[in-house]
């Protein structure tokens, strides 16, 4: 309860320094635990944010192997609150943040490759194995990411230029259609009124999204 009071600490890089009271936290688990990894996870939502402070709102889960922790919710990387998903790889037990996207993504994890997809608009697949994971909040908050995305893509599919190369009306909608069970998705064309135009079939294989017969 000493809050107002400065405290020497000891980093997990092994970097020796002074913080205030105010700013530490205590995990009240056991440090090789999974309640551990996910409270150090929450910790650091609260903190993925740019001055001045704003409460952030955010679900947390985790994948059914246990090797993932994901955390969607809206943080403020500017004035305003943007919606972001964050995921944490668990390595050596412990939580590394390796990759950012928008909120209303899904995520599906293979065993080297992330599969990203957007059920209206496009389909993506990272790198897992490239660890571009490291300095990401740091880089994030001090604005030097433009984009979601920081692991490196690997193959990518827009309906957009499917539509475009079909003929088919401005208009058109789309929609995206996944089975992570066999890595396939169908892509529907869809009318304004909800006719289907056209069906494509794709499927991924080593990460490279490629169409079916």
């Amino acid at each position: 309860n000493k809050s107002n009071y400065y405290y020497k600490v000891k980093l997990e890089d092994n970097s020796v320094g002074w913080i205030f009271g105010d700013f530490i936290k205590f995990i009240n688990k056991k440090p090789d635990s999974w309640e551990f990894l996910l409270k150090k996870a929450e910790i650091t939502i609260l903190n993925i944010q740019r001055f001045p402070f704003k409460p952030v709102s955010y679900t947390i889960s985790t994948d059914n192997s246990k090797k993932f922790i994901l955390a969607r919710g809206t943080f403020y990387f500017s004035d305003g609150g943007d919606s972001f998903h964050f995921i944490w790889k668990i390595v050596d037990n412990d939580i590394k943040l390796i990759h950012t996207t928008g909120d209303y993504t899904e995520i599906i994890f293979n065993e080297n490759y992330i599969i990203e997809y957007w059920p209206e608009n496009y389909v993506r697949t990272f790198d897992l194995s490239n660890d571009n994971g490291l300095n990401i909040l740091e880089q994030y908050l001090a604005g030097k990411y433009s984009s979601y995305s920081t692991m490196k893509m690997i193959s990518e599919f827009f309906p957009a230029s499917e539509m475009t190369d079909s003929g088919l009306p401005q208009n058109t909608k789309t929609k995206i259609d996944f089975n992570d069970s066999d890595s396939k998705f169908v892509v529907n064309f869809l009318s304004p009124e909800n006719e289907k135009l056209k069906i494509l079939q794709y499927e991924i294989k080593d990460g490279i999204i490629i169409p079916v017969n």
